[in-house]
């Protein structure tokens, strides 16, 4: 269910084939990999651009489908 938070398939294998062999294959520990290069919902950046203007510039936003994820 961790690897749901991400799409890119690609990406997905790549962060399994880091944990593959590793004894830390924790969910949130997939998750934080697979969200290392983005801006939770919460943070200050994202709440004073805001998501409508956020996307409309082309931004993308993640959603996780198991689990709370504060909006993106």
């Amino acid at each position: 269910m961790a690897f749901t938070v991400n799409p890119d398939h690609e990406r997905q294998v790549q962060v399994w084939d880091a944990i593959r062999s590793s004894w830390n294959k924790e969910p949130y520990q997939i998750r934080r990999m697979l969200t290392e290069t983005s801006v939770r919902a919460s943070d200050r950046r994202a709440v004073f651009v805001g998501v409508a203007t956020y996307e409309a510039a082309g931004g993308t936003i993640l959603h996780g489908l198991f689990q709370g994820d504060d909006g993106g």
